[in-house]
């Protein structure tokens, strides 16, 4: 069983996030940078290393800052971790949160 599935919307985000990594800083850098968000990702989905458990609409959401990114994960019973945005640290980071759980 795979530790972790990703919404819609965060591959969406993902797919932003590589567009804007590749015009900026070019192929090495973006493939660098994606692996490192990807080892967040494993680790979140696995629960090691640091991050932070919030309750949101009565979710429990799983939060991990990798970069320049934050990594949210939706706990679900008997299924793997659900990462349902990829955010950057400078957005309003709660409202657009709430807008993924609605």
């Amino acid at each position: 069983m795979d530790l972790y599935e990703r919404s819609h919307a965060a591959i969406n985000d993902w797919e932003k996030i590589v567009e804007y990594t590749l015009d900026r800083y070019g192929i090495d850098q973006t493939e660098k940078y994606m692996k490192g968000l990807i080892n967040c990702i494993e680790a979140l989905a696995a629960s090691k290393g640091y991050f932070k458990e919030v309750k949101i609409k009565g979710r429990i959401v799983l939060i991990k800052h990798c970069q320049k990114h934050y990594i949210f994960g939706l706990v679900r019973r008997s299924k793997p971790l659900m990462i349902i945005a990829f955010l950057h640290e400078r957005m309003d980071l709660i409202t657009r949160l709430k807008r993924r759980l609605q």
